[in-house]
Parts: structure tokens; sequence; C-alpha cells
């Protein structure tokens, strides 16, 4: 499924051409519930008014010619959309991150915290990157501000079911300014660990005992890493840089590095050189990667799930579940690049990582012995095919 570099200059136009008007996060919203920077809720891409793209992406087909297995995916319920009855709290969390060039800037983080967040307790915690033009509210809304997000809902939802178990959820966002998007992709990587997290940790009661290096090293298999599109970039680069601190990885719609020609045989045996120099192996980590079948990365994703599988020794291909493999694709039929199609794949992903005690109710058979395996915040996967 090589590409040449001609249509990949193609992929990377129109990447830059829908980023402000799609799923990757305009500042005037998207299709997906994403935020503005006032929080407020806009709807530029509804299904009836389709970007240019997306309907050029209409002819293609649902299922696409591959070696990479796809395994079969499950929505979640209508009224996830709705409020849930038991409802957590989404508040702004300030802090300051110091640059490599010693310059300090002011930021902000969203954090959900479950319904019923005690400090007697303690939480796995997911970092959820937004995509580009994408701010900290575009997934987790403007709590303080009496402002929900439907991604917000479907996650009270989950938990009020247990099908997963109570997670802290934490949004940064991308500092403008750059010189170019390796060099943001680094200073992201480097504020999330070095800053963030310790604030994060200490503030909220984790697995971490303790918010040194050590500590946060300790607790990583309580703590995943997620984003779409170019939040789903920095996710596959969290892994290359910060394993030490996330055990799952969910990234969706992008891949590791859309910026190098399109290099992905290169940046992929990159990665596999990085972590197996630093001692990783399969067991380490586990990866839930999804895409929509009418997403514009679509080809490019599949290609990446199709390198890394050629390393199976780091990278275990599974199609039913973490105990039987570190790395999952999943493919939604019909879905386009848009963030509110990505809490499909969040859905889905977020019951591998941190599965509850229900989560036989909504997978597949072979789930209940996995989720014996990998409940109550042990980091464990969840054993399906069909999800």
């Amino acid at each position: 499924m090589k590409k040449g570099r001609k249509a990949w200059a193609l992929f990377l136009a129109a990447l830059l051409a829908i980023a402000l008007l799609s799923g990757c996060g305009s500042s005037t919203g998207s299709s997906a519930g994403g935020k503005t920077d006032a929080g407020k809720e806009e709807n530029l891409t509804a299904p009836d008014e389709k970007t240019e793209e997306e309907k050029e992406n209409d002819d293609i087909q649902d299922t696409a010619e591959g070696d990479v297995g796809i395994i079969e995916t499950a929505n979640f319920p209508d009224d996830y959309e709705q409020e849930a009855d038991q409802q957590g709290q989404v508040t702004k969390l300030d802090y300051t991150y110091t640059t490599a060039s010693g310059d300090a800037e002011s930021k902000q983080a969203m954090v959900y915290l479950p319904y019923g967040y005690s400090d007697s307790n303690q939480y796995d915690v997911l970092y959820l990157m937004h995509g580009m033009g994408g701010t900290q509210y575009t997934f987790l809304g403007n709590g303080d501000d009496g402002d929900r997000s439907t991604f917000t809902n479907v996650v009270d939802h989950m938990i009020e079911d247990k099908v997963i178990q109570p997670v802290i959820i934490v949004a940064p966002t991308i500092t403008p300014g750059y010189s170019d998007d390796g060099q943001m992709i680094n200073s992201l990587c480097d504020e999330v660990t070095t800053t963030l997290m310790p604030l994060v940790e200490s503030t909220y009661h984790t697995y971490a005992d303790s918010t040194d290096k050590a500590g946060l090293e300790a607790s990583r298999d309580h703590r995943a890493f997620g984003g779409f599109s170019m939040g789903a970039c920095i996710t596959w680069n969290m892994l290359w840089k910060e394993t030490q601190y996330f055990r799952y990885y969910m990234p969706f719609s992008m891949i590791i590095d859309y910026s190098n020609d399109g290099d992905i045989e290169g940046t992929t045996k990159a990665l596999y050189d990085t972590l197996e120099s630093e001692g990783y192996t399969s067991d380490d980590f586990d990866i839930y990667a999804a895409c929509g079948t009418k997403d514009y990365t679509n080809l490019y994703v599949r290609q990446q799930i199709e390198e890394l599988e050629k390393y199976d020794d780091m990278f275990v291909y599974t199609s039913s579940g973490f105990s039987n493999g570190n790395l999952m694709y999943a493919e939604w039929p019909g879905h386009y690049h848009r963030y509110s199609e990505s809490y499909q794949y969040f859905y889905c992903g977020l019951m591998r990582c941190f599965p509850g005690e229900a989560v036989e109710g909504v997978l597949s058979s072979d789930a209940s012995s996995a989720a014996e395996n990998g409940s109550a915040g042990s980091g464990g996967g969840v054993s399906t095919g069909s999800n």
C-alpha cells in the first residue's frame, strides 16, 4: 500500500485545507461538538453539510484491500450523548510551563473528575489531546462556566454503567508560535511529563505515590495518552519519547509523523529502534488505534499499522484484546475526519484500557476473563473480537 510522494503531497494539502473546516479542531467549531475558545459548541460540518473533501471521500469503499486485520466495531447507545444521572465535574487547572528557551508560558488544562471523586480513592488517568486548531475545551468543554460537552456525557454514562473504571481525564492544549510541528510536538511531550503530570497527580488522587520521576514511572500502568488527528500524532510521539510514563496509547486518525514527507517506513523503524534500545518489549505497552473508512487519513493510517506489524517482536497485532497482543486497529464504516466520530473510538479504547466490572455486558463472551485480569485499575486489557 505504498504511496508516492506526489500522493503524499496531495494528502498534506488536503490536511491543511480541511484542518480549519472539519474535525481537526477549528477555532470556529466542528461537526463533532468541538468547542470554540468561548467553550461554545458549533456545527460547521453537520452530516448533511459535508465538506468538499468528505464528498470526494464518499467514493471510498468501506472495506479496502490490505494485510492489516480489522476488528469489528461497536457504538455506544444513543442516549450516551445526553446528560447522565451521575455527572462528573470539569474544572480548569492553571499552570506555567518553562520552554527550552527559558520562556515562561501561562497555560491551562481542563480536568474531568468522575462522579463521586474522593481523595480516599485512587484513579486511572487519561491525558487527552485535541487536533490542529483545537483548544483545551475541544473534548471536555468549559466546565466551570457551565458548558458540558457531548464527550463528557459519554464518559459519564460509561462510568455510571460500570463499563469502565472511574477515570480522571486531562485535556492540555497546544501553544502556538513554534517554528515547525516537530518542535511543537517535542515541547508538548516535555510539557506534559515534566510540568502538567506532576501538577495533576499531586492535585488529584491517582495511583502515583509520588510525583517525582520514579513515582510517575512506577504508576504508568494506570495512565493512558490519547488524541485525534494532530493529537494522534502527539500520541504516537508520546510512545516514542515518553514510554516510561504511559502504558496505554489511543491514536485516532493520524500517523506517527505526517510532516516527514510521507516516510512512514522510516519513522516506524525509528520508533522501533528507540523502543528496542531502551529495553521495551511488547509486554510493556498497548496501542488501540482507529480511523473511519471515509476519513481522508484512512489509507495512510492503514499503512502505518501495516508497517508496525512488520516489527512483530515489538508490535503484536491482535483482533481479540490486549491479552493476546499489544496492537489493535479498528475501522468505523462511513466515519469521516470529525471529532464527534472519534467518540466511538474512545468508547471502545477506554474499555480496553480501564475496563469496569460490567464490561462483559458490552463486549463479547471472552471479555469476562480479561476483565477479571484487568479491571479495578490494574492496567489489563479487554479480550474481545467485537469491539
